[in-house]
C-alpha cells in the first residue's frame, strides 16, 4: 500500500506561523498537524465525547501511543535568512495602523509530505490514508495557517499532489459546496443539509461543549482585498453593537489573560479575479457557562453578511 502523499501548496493570503523564538516566520510541522487535529475534531460533532477522544488519540497520537501519520516540511527553507517574508498589517481595514508583524507572504510555495503508519479504526470507524487526504483537502478550503486565521490570515491552496513515487500532477478541485460536501462525507461519514446555499449539520447531531461545525457558506462574490473588508465587517459590527457582552460571545475577543476564540471561522479560496470567502460558523461554550442565544445569532449573521 502507498503510505505517503505530497502536496505543493501556495499561501494565498499573508502567514502568521513562527518558530519558538516567536517572531521569525517559519512552517513547522506541529503546527500543520494542529490544524488538522482542531479540524478533524471540528468534523465529529455527532460522535460521544468519549468516543471522539479516543478515535482522536488514535489517529493524531497521545501519552499513550503515537498518531498514525507524520509530516514532513518540504522546500520552505527554515533558516531565518533563507526564508520569504514581508511585515503585514494584520488589522488592513485600519489604515493609521502603525504596527506590522512579519510575515511568509502571497505567492510563497511549500511542500509537505505525509507519510501514513496504520489505520485507525474504533466502532467500524477507519481512519485510512484517503481519509487523510480528504481531511486536508476540507482544511485547504475551511481552514487557515497561523494567527489571525479566522479573519482570513494564513489562507493556502493545493497545487500539485504526488502519491507515493507517482509523478507530481496538477490538483484540480471545484469550489462549490457539493465539493466540501464530499469532502466531509469521505472523512466523517455524514452528510450535511443543504439550506439556501447554506450547508447545515441536522438538529439531532452535535450536543458536546467545543467548537464543532455548525453551518458553512461560501461567498459569491471575488474581492480584490478580502482581508480588508473583514476587517471592516468586525468594526462595523462592532460599531452598531457596541463593545457588549453579547457581541463579545458572538464574535470572539482578546482582553488581557481572557480571550475567546471567534466561532466564526473566515478562510479565503483564491480565483482569478480576487479571493472567495468560505464561512464556518462553529459551536462554542461561551462564558460563565451561558449558551448560545437569538441575540448571539443574529450579531453573526450581520457579520457573515457584511462579507458576503
Amino acid at each position: 500500500m502507498t503510505n505517503t502523499i505530497t502536496f505543493t501548496c501556495q499561501t494565498i493570503t499573508p502567514m502568521f506561523l513562527h518558530g519558538a523564538n516567536g517572531t521569525t516566520p517559519e512552517l513547522r510541522p506541529a503546527s500543520v498537524k494542529g490544524v488538522l487535529r482542531f479540524w478533524w475534531r471540528a468534523l465529529h460533532g455527532h460522535l460521544p465525547l468519549a468516543q471522539l477522544k479516543e478515535l482522536e488519540g488514535m489517529i493524531f497520537g497521545s501519552t499513550e501511543q503515537r498518531s498514525t501519520f507524520s509530516i514532513r516540511v518540504l522546500d520552505l527553507r527554515q533558516q531565518p535568512r533563507d526564508t520569504p517574508t514581508e511585515n503585514v498589517n494584520p488589522l488592513p481595514h485600519k489604515a493609521s495602523a502603525k504596527f506590522t508583524l512579519l510575515a511568509i507572504p502571497v505567492g510563497t510555495t511549500f511542500r509537505l509530505r505525509f507519510t501514513f503508519y496504520n489505520i485507525a479504526t474504533i466502532n467500524g470507524k477507519k481512519f485510512d490514508i484517503a481519509a487523510l487526504q480528504s481531511l486536508f483537502e476540507l482544511v485547504s478550503i475551511l481552514g487557515a495557517l497561523g494567527k489571525r486565521a479566522r479573519r482570513g490570515f494564513g489562507s493556502f491552496e493545493i497545487t500539485h499532489t504526488q502519491t507515493g513515487q507517482d509523478p507530481t500532477t496538477p490538483f484540480q478541485i471545484d469550489y462549490s459546496l457539493a465539493t466540501i460536501q464530499q469532502l466531509y462525507a469521505k472523512v466523517t461519514g455524514k452528510v450535511l443539509h443543504t439550506q439556501s446555499n447554506v450547508l447545515k449539520r441536522p438538529d439531532d447531531e452535535g450536543k458536546a461543549d467545543f467548537p464543532y461545525i455548525k453551518k458553512i457558506r461560501l461567498g459569491s462574490v471575488m474581492y480584490p482585498n478580502l482581508l480588508r473588508r473583514i476587517g471592516a465587517a468586525t468594526s462595523a459590527v462592532k460599531a452598531s453593537n457596541g463593545d457588549s457582552w453579547d457581541y463579545r460571545q458572538a464574535i470572539g475577543y482578546a482582553a488581557g489573560q481572557k480571550r475567546l476564540a471567534s466561532p466564526v471561522f473566515v478562510s479565503a479560496i483564491s480565483s482569478p479575479k480576487g479571493l472567495l470567502p468560505v464561512i464556518t460558523t462553529l459551536n462554542m461554550a461561551w462564558d460563565n457557562g451561558k449558551r448560545s442565544t437569538q441575540r448571539h445569532r443574529d450579531i453573526q449573521e450581520q457579520f457573515q453578511n457584511h462579507i458576503l
